[in-house]
């Protein structure tokens, strides 16, 4: 589904480049429109539109 920065949590994955992404970790970024996404890999992204985000099914949750 397509999330706007403000959406996205720890957990999800996010399209870019190609390949998708795990978030372990976030910050704000520059403005509220802004958020800076720490990828399972190291790697350091600032999402600042909106972007296809896949959220894993949690069995048993409210997730």
């Amino acid at each position: 589904m397509e999330r706007l920065p403000s959406d996205v949590r720890i957990g999800d994955y996010v399209l870019v480049g190609g390949l998708h992404h795990k978030i372990v970790d976030m910050r704000a970024g520059a403005g509220h429109r802004h958020k800076v996404l720490i990828f399972s890999t190291g790697a350091v992204w600032t999402m600042d539109s909106p972007r296809m985000v896949y959220r894993p099914i949690v069995e048993g949750g409210h997730g």
